[in-house]
């Protein structure tokens, strides 16, 4: 293109603002999603955490409640088709 110096002058000058302004576009969308993963309630761990402590709980509930009701005297087969009946399995 030596040829034409006018032309690549526009190009160059095109080319230079769209990188520019696509440029700061995306730091300022970069600078948002680093500032909401920032955010420990939308950590994934955190989420991981709370399913995990809330399928513990249920399972501990559950498990309470046949042992109480198969007491002392029932059989750890039962105990364990009862438990897992309660859980949806």
């Amino acid at each position: 293109m030596s040829g034409f110096p006018e032309l690549l002058n526009h190009i160059q000058q095109i080319t230079s603002s769209l990188l520019e302004s696509t440029s700061d576009h995306l730091e300022s969308q970069l600078d948002a999603l680093l500032e909401r993963e920032q955010d420990p309630f939308t950590s994934q761990e955190v989420l991981q955490q709370l399913v995990d402590n809330i399928r513990c709980s249920s399972f501990e509930k559950v498990l309470k409640a046949v042992l109480d009701e198969v007491g002392d005297k029932g059989d750890a087969l039962t105990a364990r088709e009862m438990v897992k009946n309660r859980l949806g399995g």
